[in-house]
């Protein structure tokens, strides 16, 4: 996913945060591991559908949700970052979005 896409991915989570909506952190690793967050989003009514569908027709959701779960499998600080979320589920996906754009920008 370009960084234009990732930016606007975190900003439509953030106004779902402001709107109520949200899980725990265990259910937001779970759909990550199992590679389905972008239609879990969607469907919880907490992600913008045209958004969504732009991310599913450009197929930047599956690299997104690879990546992900790729950050998942980084021991060098994701159970730490995982542990500093007590409530949101969101906003520790924020977290990860955010380390994923640093992971490219170091990459470029």
């Amino acid at each position: 996913m370009e960084l234009p896409a990732l930016t606007q991915f975190i900003a439509n989570i953030s106004v779902a945060v402001d709107a109520g909506y949200d899980t725990n952190v265990a259910e937001i690793r779970a759909h990550i591991e199992r590679g389905d967050i972008i239609s879990f989003l969607t469907d919880m009514c907490c992600a913008d559908p045209v958004l969504m569908a732009k991310l599913v027709r450009e197929h930047w959701a599956t690299e997104t949700e690879n990546e992900l779960n790729e950050l998942l499998g980084d021991e060098s600080g994701d159970e730490k970052l995982a542990g500093s979320f007590n409530r949101s589920g969101l906003c520790y996906l924020i977290a990860l979005t955010t380390r994923l754009i640093e992971r490219r920008s170091f990459r470029a």
